[in-house]
């Protein structure tokens, strides 16, 4: 089968290489329909990271369908259309037990400790697939791990119905965030960012007020604590510094995005304390909640925010699309099924 392998920094190369065969009995092969690309994979691509160790099939947001199934497998039939939840855990830690496989302590991610679905092919456990509702198809199907992460951080939130909310960062999970945030009946939405186009993807989408980072008189105008609670979705430790001059004392800030880039000591810790703040990770997602998430697909216009598929051959375009981001662009998924 072909697959996208990862040799580090931007070396990526389409090879044929086996086809997986079935782990063990409770494993299932899979035809990858669709895979996204996630940004800790281009951070891995522009040398960011070291989260990765190539050579490596990187892929962890994908959809598919069932081609063998190991004869342990009950639950999950030849032809079925899934979503994959690329968490793979114990089940035996206190973490797996309190159901939050997110922080099992032998947590492994396809994609990351195992190959991925950048491939024409892909062996997984039975049990983390979920079946696709009728009316989700199979590029929505490949957005169900970008919105369990949003839902896993907005359950980490609790927001209610009077707070008022900035999300910083518009990218796939932050515009998620916003749009279940306001499912819930969060009237007071503002999100900040870099990118004109995605603003305008998130006004679309029903946030009260869009603001440029670019735009230094709009930020002003913001002023100081101000909302109830921020979502750091952006990814950056100048956006959590940023987090902590909006919100207001007593208020809470929830951090999404995964940062390499400055040291803790840059971000404000005394104004942590003096604001009496309560700071919150937010990693991953339990099991139940990737499971809420395919089922929220129909919900929430998620495909909206897919603006380019490229067929497998042309991965290497992918992701310098991203990298460069020489046109508009916000969610990029790759079509390993159609022979290109």
């Amino acid at each position: 089968m072909r697959a996208i392998v990862w040799y580090g920094g931007s070396d990526l190369r389409i090879e044929d290489i086996p086809k997986p065969k079935l782990r063990n009995e409770r494993h299932v092969v899979l035809r990858v329909k669709f895979c996204g690309i996630c940004g800790s994979e281009l951070q891995a691509y522009k040398g960011c990271s070291t989260r990765r160790v190539p050579p490596l099939v990187m892929g962890h947001e994908f959809s598919g369908e069932v081609v063998e199934t190991g004869s342990d497998v009950k639950e999950i039939e030849i032809g079925d259309r899934v979503a994959v939840n690329p968490i793979i855990s114990c089940g035996r830690c206190l973490a797996c037990l309190r159901g939050r496989q997110n922080l099992c302590l032998d947590m492994k991610l396809i994609g990351m400790h195992m190959p991925g679905a950048f491939a024409e092919y892909v062996s997984v456990p039975a049990e983390n697939c979920v079946k696709l509702p009728s009316e989700v198809d199979f590029e929505e199907g490949a957005l169900a791990e970008p919105l369990a992460n949003a839902l896993h951080a907005v359950n980490r939130a609790r927001p209610s119905i009077g707070d008022s909310v900035a999300i910083l960062g518009p990218g796939p999970i932050g515009l998620s965030i916003m749009l279940l945030v306001q499912t819930i009946g969060v009237e007071s939405v503002t999100v900040i960012g870099r990118s004109e186009d995605r603003l305008k993807i998130a006004e679309k989408f029903g946030a009260n007020e869009v603001i440029s980072i670019k735009n230094e008189k709009e930020l002003m105008r913001i002023g100081e604590e101000v909302f109830d609670m921020v979502f750091e979705a952006a990814g950056s430790w100048q956006a959590v510094k940023t987090a902590i001059k909006f919100v207001k004392k007593g208020g809470r800030i929830i951090i999404v995005g995964l940062s390499h880039l400055k040291p803790m000591e840059d971000i404000g810790l005394m104004s942590i304390t003096t604001k009496e703040l309560d700071v919150l990770g937010s990693y991953g997602y339990t099991a139940f909640e990737f499971q809420k998430a395919v089922r929220l697909l129909s919900r929430l216009p998620m495909k909206e925010m897919i603006t380019h598929i490229f067929p497998l051959s042309r991965a290497k375009d992918a992701f310098e699309l991203l990298s460069q981001r020489k046109e508009p662009v916000l969610k990029v998924l790759l079509e390993l099924d159609n022979g290109l």
